[in-house]
């Protein structure tokens, strides 16, 4: 039993370590793939369009306050992840690559609200250029 308990305790934690490290890219493929499995649907499509005219409301003052950190850091381009859950608050912000210098937009983005998506959770893919002049 000690020995159960041993290896739990020290060999257990590590390799949940290692299979975090490459289980973000994983899943953010996962629910990149969910994003078009949703948009495939005409209510998807429709609901896609509510939320992209909700997301050009404030999307300038979150580039605004994230831009120049991005840069500094070197990133000019990344995509990311909104998971948008069923009252369309967004409860994650997954950025790829999974960078430091990323983290500005997923705490400004984290709470922001859409409308209630049909399906939840949503997930919204976002392309976004840090260097084009209509950010």
């Amino acid at each position: 039993m000690r020995l159960i308990l041993v290896y739990m305790l020290l060999v257990l934690p590590s390799s949940l370590a290692l299979a975090g490290d490459q289980s973000y890219s994983e899943r953010w493929q996962r629910l990149s793939n969910e994003h078009y499995r949703q948009i495939g649907s005409p209510e998807g499509q429709k609901y896609e369009h509510r939320l992209v005219a909700a997301h050009n409301t404030f999307w300038a003052s979150v580039a605004q306050r994230c831009t120049e950190g991005a840069i500094k850091g070197g990133v000019t381009s990344f995509r990311a992840v909104a998971v948008v859950n069923a009252t369309g608050r967004v409860t994650e912000f997954l950025p790829m690559p999974d960078n430091p210098h990323l983290k500005c937009f997923t705490i400004n983005m984290v709470g922001k609200r859409y409308p209630a998506p049909p399906v939840s959770p949503f997930y919204e893919l976002f392309e976004i250029s840090l260097t084009d002049s209509a950010r």
